[in-house]
């Protein structure tokens, strides 16, 4: 399948930009091109502000998910799907027919008289009505086997939207965006594609673990550098931490700037310093003790600079 891209622009009404406003366009833009994997769970628990979503520090904007369809609902002017992926409760999933398709007879002899049925060697067809393509889809519901003769009889008039609703227990992705009225969260599909290998489930979890984990280490990134700046500064001005490691001068700069009476504990450590493991930490402290730069206060547990 080919793939597709999405995108919008605007223009800035003869006004001149400067450049950091230039700059946030580019952000945004760049930002609206990416499509992000995700789990339904993700989307249904994404931070919301000012009408966008988050994911940590990543905006939503166009998101693919994977999962099965346990109810479809055909209305007047789109679909309605409740689609499943085993990690939380149902997302609905809206997809609005584009009814531009049936004033252009031309069309109808795309459509055939009959859907193929499974067992004679041919796969269904599956109709994607907001971008009128066409894919195969072995579980795609066409229940009518007149689809030329009712769909020439609904020139001018509604779209008779049994053609195009896919049955439940049909295993889809969709990509498109999340959407949020009244509190209560739904997804726009820009596109719905029945699954032709179920291997495209686990590639597509992989994918969403892959895009979490890339997340995080930016963040990590981010929190390295920012920590990096603060212990080189003090390095600077503290001739106590010559000699020190990296991971021994942020341990006794955190400990050293904590104003409490009891001095820090391990748990606050610990947060503060989540790139570090619990054996690093303790080994650090270790070090400091015995080199007389830190104690221990009301207990093994909070730590305090002997250098004040």
């Amino acid at each position: 399948m080919g793939s597709q891209g999405y995108g919008c622009s605007s223009s800035a009404g003869g006004f001149s930009s400067s450049k950091n406003e230039r700059e946030k366009r580019k952000t945004k833009t760049a930002g609206i091109l990416r499509v992000l994997p995700c789990s339904v769970s993700q989307l249904l628990s994404a931070r919301e502000h000012r009408d966008s979503f988050f994911i940590r520090d990543v905006e939503l904007n166009q998101v693919t998910v994977v999962g099965l369809i346990r109810r479809s609902k055909p209305k007047l002017t789109h679909l309605v799907y409740s689609l499943d992926d085993m990690t939380g409760p149902h997302l609905e999933v809206i997809q609005w027919v584009n009814l531009e398709w049936h004033k252009d007879p031309a069309l109808f002899g795309l459509l055939a008289p009959t859907c193929p049925k499974q067992g004679e060697g041919h796969s269904g067809i599956f109709w994607d009505c907001a971008v009128v393509q066409w894919t195969h889809c072995q579980e795609a519901a066409y229940v009518q086997s007149n689809l030329h003769s009712e769909a020439v009889g609904h020139l001018g008039k509604d779209v008779n939207m049994n053609h195009c609703v896919i049955s439940p227990g049909s295993y889809v992705k969709v990509v498109g965006s999340l959407r949020s009225f009244q509190h209560h969260r739904s997804m726009v599909a820009f596109n719905i594609r029945c699954l032709d290998d179920f291997n495209e489930i686990t590639s597509h979890m992989l994918e969403v673990i892959q895009a979490h984990l890339h997340s995080d280490s930016s963040s990590y990134s981010r929190m390295n550098n920012e920590t990096s700046t603060i212990i080189n500064t003090s390095h600077a001005s503290d001739p106590a931490t010559i000699g020190f490691t990296a991971n021994q001068r942020q341990v006794f700069t955190l400990i050293k700037s904590c104003p409490l009476a009891e001095g820090i504990s391990m748990e606050c450590l610990r947060k503060s310093l989540k790139y570090l493991s619990l054996y690093d930490i303790r080994t650090c402290l270790q070090f400091l003790i015995n080199e007389g730069h830190i104690f221990s206060t009301i207990d093994d547990f909070h730590f305090k600079s002997t250098n004040l």
